[in-house]
């Protein structure tokens, strides 16, 4: 009570008002966000281990041990989660007490079920990839070379190639179409790209790497989308990685070029801390043959 919170970035918080450190937008008391609890609220919540939800986009998904089998067998439940408290997450919604939650190793079962083919938990049927033109999967060069310059750039603490590869992107943005691509396609790109200029909008010139490395996250959020939804135009598959120890144990993502995990928010300092969560292969309209074809 009495605080004030990023609407974005939840666990920005401050004893005044203020911008969020993380994307720049207008704190607010927490109040409006209807945080503070009254006496009748104050039972114990149902929480789950910050580690145990596949949290892509709005949709969050846990994998449950199914009772009384034999063989340990699991299945996916979406769920609905509350604000993240430490290490563990609130839930509100799809879990009861007692449930036999998967904490290390989702990802693996995840990946494992589109390995045969099956559909995965990670994205809904609204959420799926588009059928996108080869001309704008093309366009889309313009927004993946400079975000994966930035990645490698401060994976390996270079401050003035992550400031112009942050500049790049921002101009690469601009250049992707929103006119010219039309119905679904076009509907998704215009939200998405809304995403990538409020996260680019502060001016890193003056900026340290590590203040860089926090607006980063939410950029690194929006291009994750724009790998799942539109897929991408280079010949070798891109990475989901996930960092558990980034942000105070937070936790945080990014996308990359598939190899060595190269973590852009330590640097040097934990270089190959991460764990891979998903591949995006390159899209069928864009895939070359090793003989060029």
């Amino acid at each position: 009570m009495g605080k004030w919170i990023s609407p974005k970035h939840p666990e920005v918080v401050k004893d005044e008002p203020g911008e969020c450190d993380v994307c720049g937008v207008e704190l607010i008391p927490v109040e409006e966000l209807g945080w503070v609890a009254t006496a009748e609220e104050r039972e114990p919540p149902l929480v789950i281990p910050a580690s145990a939800p596949l949290v892509t986009g709005e949709r969050a998904v846990v994998y449950i041990q199914i009772p009384d089998r034999k063989q340990p067998t699991f299945e996916g439940r979406e769920v609905v989660l509350g604000h993240r408290a430490g290490d563990y997450y609130l839930v509100r919604g799809g879990l009861s007490e007692g449930d036999r939650v998967v904490v290390q190793g989702n990802f693996k079962i995840d990946s494992a079920l589109q390995i045969q083919a099956k559909p995965s938990m990670m994205a809904s049927d609204g959420e799926q990839r588009l059928d996108v033109p080869e001309r704008f999967l093309h366009e889309l060069s313009a927004v993946y070379e400079p975000y994966l310059r930035l990645q490698q750039a401060l994976a390996d603490d270079r401050l003035d190639e992550a400031r112009d590869a942050w500049r790049a992107l921002r101009e690469g943005v601009e250049q992707v179409p929103t006119e010219t691509v039309i119905a679904e396609v076009g509907e998704r790109w215009r939200r998405v790209r809304r995403q990538l200029e409020q996260s680019l909008a502060t001016r890193v010139r003056d900026e340290d790497i590590e203040t860089i490395r926090l607006r980063f996250e939410a950029v690194a959020g929006a291009m994750l989308e724009v790998a799942a939804t539109f897929g991408h135009p280079r010949e070798q598959k891109l990475v989901e990685v996930y960092c558990p120890h980034a942000f105070d144990r937070r936790g945080a993502v990014w996308l990359q070029q598939s190899g060595k995990i190269a973590n852009p928010y330590f640097g040097e300092r934990m270089l190959r801390c991460g764990e891979l969560r998903r591949a995006f292969p390159p899209s069928d309209a864009m895939a070359v043959k090793e003989d060029g074809s």
